[in-house]
């Protein structure tokens, strides 16, 4: 079975980790935007924004890089996660195929 993938928790971010008002992120939040676009802010900032190319494996919410839960690091959840993962996955394919 593969293993999840892991991910460096020490990549370092500019001095300030929320987006700058002049940012892509702050003007989809804040911008003459929709709703749909507004709850997609921070997707596409991290996709999109210069300052984190290169980087991965960080938690953002509205568009500040956050520190995830404990919960969140468990080696031990991450495990359950998996195994239920490709539970779910092999069901799903089973009950296409029938």
């Amino acid at each position: 079975m593969p293993e999840p993938a892991q991910f460096s928790k020490d990549l370092p971010l500019p001095p300030s980790s929320r987006a700058p008002e002049s940012s892509l992120c702050h003007q989809i939040k804040f911008g003459h935007f929709n709703k749909k676009q507004q709850g997609a802010a921070t997707t596409v900032y991290c996709a999109a924004a210069p300052e984190l190319e290169g980087l991965g494996g960080m938690y953002f919410n509205n568009c500040c890089r956050c520190v995830p839960s404990p919960e969140a690091q468990s080696e031990d959840t991450a495990r359950a996660l998996w195994v239920l993962s490709e539970r779910l996955i092999q069901e799903a394919l089973g009950s296409q195929s029938g």
